[in-house]
C-alpha cells in the first residue's frame, strides 16, 4: 500500500483497496460459510495463537537471512541507484523492508516453516537481478568502469559461493528422494504394523498406518496445533479424550518420534500402560534430509 501510494497517488491506492474488498471479502464469507468455520479457525485464528518468540526471530536472522549474504549486498548497489526521486525511493524501502519484515515475523511464529520465506526471497532474487541491469546501465564504453563493475560482481559472487549460497544441498530436491537404506526402514516399520492385532497410531506418519492396513489416527502437529489454537473448553476435550484413550490401552500399539508428543498430552512413558522400546532398525532409520524425525519408540500395550 505504501508503495501504491509513493508511486501512482491516493487514486491508485483507492481502487487498490476497493478491488482487494471486492474480490477478497465475498471470497472470504464463502469460505468460511462452506466450511462450518473451519477456514477462519485453521487460517487465522489457530496459527495466531501460537505467538511469536524471541527464538523464532533468532532463528530467522541467525540461520536464515544470514544464509543468503550476496542477495543482501546487492541491496547496497540497488538502493543507491534507483534513482533521487524521494517518493519513488520510499516505496521501494517500503517494498523491500515490508516483503523481508513479513518474512521474518512469520518464521518467527512458534511452528513456522521454511514455507513462510518465499515471499523474501522472491523480492531479493528481483532486486538482485535489478541491481545487476542498473550497475550495468551505468556502464559507459570505458574499460575501467567496466572492470570495476565486474569486480564487484565477482566479489559478490565469491561470497555466495563461500556461503554454500549456490550449492546448499538442503533445497536440492533429489535428496528427497528415498534412498535404499530408507525403503528398507519403512518397509521394516510395516512389517512390524502388519503384524499388530488392533488399533495402531503412529502419531507423526499416519501414511505409514496407511500402508499397513489400519485407521488413521490425528497427526501430532495437528493436535498439538488445535489444543494450543483453539478455545480453552475444546482443547481441554481433546486433550482428555487422547489421555482417556491412550491410558486406556485403546491402542494396541502406538509409534512415537520423540516422547515429546507424548509429553504434549501432558503424560510420561512412566504412567502409561505400555511397554516402551526403541526400534531397532537393521541399517539405519527413515532419512528426511529437510527436516523431520523418524519413527524411534515402539509402545506396544501391556
Amino acid at each position: 500500500m505504501v508503495a501504491i501510494l509513493c508511486w501512482m497517488g491516493w487514486r491508485a491506492l483507492w481502487q487498490y483497496l476497493l478491488c482487494s474488498a471486492v474480490v477478497g471479502l465475498p471470497l472470504l464469507l464463502v469460505l468460511v460459510v462452506g466450511t462450518g468455520g473451519k477456514f477462519w479457525f485453521y487460517t487465522l485464528q489457530m496459527a495466531s495463537t501460537h505467538g511469536v518468540t524471541l527464538f523464532g526471530w533468532r532463528r530467522f536472522a541467525e540461520i536464515v537471512l544470514w544464509a543468503v549474504p550476496s542477495f543482501l549486498l546487492m541491496l547496497v548497489p540497488f538502493f543507491i541507484l534507483i534513482g533521487k526521486n524521494a517518493r519513488d525511493r520510499i516505496g521501494w524501502y517500503a517494498l523491500v523492508i515490508g516483503f523481508i519484515f513479513t518474512s521474518g515475523l512469520s518464521r518467527a511464529y512458534a511452528g513456522a516453516f521454511f514455507n513462510v520465506l518465499m515471499p523474501m526471497y522472491i523480492c531479493l532474487a528481483i532486486v538482485a537481478a535489478s541491481s545487476l541491469s542498473l550497475l550495468l546501465a551505468r556502464v559507459e564504453v570505458s574499460p575501467s568502469r567496466t572492470a570495476k563493475v565486474s569486480a564487484g560482481i565477482g566479489a559478490v559472487l565469491l561470497v555466495a559461493f563461500l556461503s554454500l549460497d549456490l550449492w546448499r544441498y538442503r533445497y536440492n530436491p533429489a535428496t528427497q528422494i528415498p534412498t535404499v537404506r530408507d525403503t528398507a526402514a519403512v518397509k521394516f516399520v510395516l512389517d512390524k504394523l502388519h503384524t499388530v492385532d488392533g488399533p495402531v497410531c503412529v502419531t507423526s506418519h499416519g501414511y505409514l498406518t496407511w500402508m499397513a492396513g489400519k485407521s488413521f489416527c490425528a497427526h501430532n502437529t495437528q493436535v498439538t496445533d488445535v489444543m494450543t489454537g483453539s478455545s480453552p473448553e475444546l482443547a481441554e476435550k481433546l486433550r482428555t479424550d487422547a489421555r482417556n484413550k491412550i491410558l486406556g490401552g485403546y491402542y494396541s500399539v502406538i509409534v512415537l518420534d520423540r516422547e515429546k508428543e507424548l509429553r504434549d498430552l501432558g503424560l510420561q512413558f512412566s504412567e502409561i500402560p505400555y511397554t516402551v522400546t526403541k526400534i531397532n532398525f537393521p541399517d539405519g532409520p527413515v532419512r528426511f534430509p529437510v527436516n523431520g524425525y523418524s519413527p524411534t519408540f515402539w509402545l506396544e500395550k501391556k
